[in-house]
């Protein structure tokens, strides 16, 4: 994981994704902003972005298809709560996902 440090003065986190998982995940790297310009705090901040990235090309490496039910998962969730216009769209993929994720027992519906 890379911290850059922008124009701005705000601290980015960044990460590689592994040639061999770039078709799956769709990116040749992560990047988000951390939101801060406080270095210390950058590095607490990216701390789980890292663990969820990691997690992400692991998971593309062993389960391709249950990375991409977990992505969708995550679209339906963040819709929800921005209340976004694709919100429809998102819930419909949403179902057809969870359905996946529940057969492979990689999720539960609480």
């Amino acid at each position: 994981m890379n911290l850059t440090c922008l124009k701005s003065g705000i601290w980015q986190a960044e990460l590689r994704v592994p040639k061999e998982v770039r078709a799956v995940i769709g990116k040749t790297r992560f990047a988000k902003s951390t939101g801060t310009r406080n270095k210390r705090e950058a590095v607490l901040r990216a701390a789980p972005l890292l663990e969820r990235w990691q997690s992400d090309i692991e998971l593309a490496k062993s389960d391709p298809q249950a990375l991409l039910a977990t992505k969708a998962l995550r679209e339906a969730r963040q819709s929800f709560w921005t209340g976004s216009i694709a919100a429809d769209a998102t819930l419909k993929k949403w179902r057809g996902w969870t359905s996946y994720l529940l057969q492979r027992r990689l999720c539960t519906l609480e």
